[in-house]
């Protein structure tokens, strides 16, 4: 008697490891309408398989036990699936295999196409899979260029899907695979827009960030004479982020141009001019940055 529970123990062990390997997959996939067909499929053969064991229903046993197998293969599947894409997204527009170490670099960076940048996200396996995921209005709401906050840069996308009030993130970092992440927001956001983002990002392109940046240049020397400021505009750094903001006169997504560089002082300082999509400027400001 002994050997034949030992025997039914090393039997069912597969099926044990299955259903953990399972309820560990499902805590890794994104909350969406598919975890919850996930969920509802495992809880409801679970409980008539449960029920019909009792009863001794051999027949339904046989059926929702398959049923059970079935929802957990397709779980653990999926999630590999789901996390390999996410986590091999593609590698950036400015990938350059002779600089395997570098997202972006500054001055390379003023020769950017936003609109590029964003297409090749959007041409990706991993968006293809969280667009089906979360089916609906999705909005770009930000594209961030940075050459300061990483060694080899950073490039940072975030798309806003409306219905679920959840933010999809990719991002890629010295000379990095994108990563796909997501993050759900506790209160309700709005973006309203005087334009779509992909208006706004084609009106940036036509400009061009060195465009942009010449002028970012004109105003930090404007600002610079008018507050007596001493600066030695020999920038070091750029961080470029194309972002949604609000202002008296616009309302929508806004070229945001951080140049960064030290004064005469030696002090690190930056000076960040927006811009409409249109070249209008916004505002200028400086910031000096305590030293480490």
């Amino acid at each position: 008697m002994q050997f034949r529970k030992l025997y039914l123990t090393v039997k069912n062990l597969p099926k044990a490891i299955l259903f953990i390997v399972g309820l560990f997959a499902i805590s890794f996939l994104n909350f969406s309408w598919i975890i919850i067909v996930a969920y509802g499929l495992f809880l409801f053969s679970t409980l008539v398989w449960v029920v019909s064991v009792k009863l001794q229903r051999r027949t339904c046993q046989r059926i929702f036990k398959y049923m059970l197998i079935g929802a957990l293969i397709f779980t653990i599947g999926f999630s590999t699936f789901e996390n390999y894409l996410c986590w091999n997204v593609g590698y950036p527009s400015t990938f350059d295999s002779s600089h395997p170490n570098v997202t972006i670099s500054y001055p390379n960076i003023l020769g950017v196409s936003l609109v590029e940048i964003v297409q090749d996200i959007k041409d990706t396996p991993a968006f293809s899979l969280l667009t089906l995921e979360y089916p609906g209005e999705i909005l770009l709401t930000q594209v961030i260029l940075n050459t300061r906050i990483a060694a080899g840069g950073e490039i940072s996308l975030r798309f806003f899907h409306v219905a679920s009030n959840w933010d999809l993130l990719f991002s890629s970092h010295d000379g990095s695979s994108y990563v796909a992440s997501t993050i759900i927001w506790n209160r309700v956001r709005e973006f309203p827009s005087q334009q779509t983002p992909d208006t706004s990002l084609r009106q940036i392109d036509n400009l061009g960030l060195q465009w942009f940046y010449e002028r970012t240049i004109e105003e930090c020397q404007n600002k610079s004479a008018v507050n007596k400021i001493r600066t030695s505009p020999e920038v070091t750094d750029l961080r470029i982020a194309a972002v949604w903001d609000d202002y008296e006169i616009y309302q929508g997504l806004t070229l945001q141009m951080t140049c960064f560089f030290e004064d005469q002082l030696s002090r690190l300082v930056s000076f960040t001019a927006v811009f409409q999509p249109n070249g209008t400027v916004l505002s200028g400001d400086f910031t000096i940055h305590p030293t480490r």
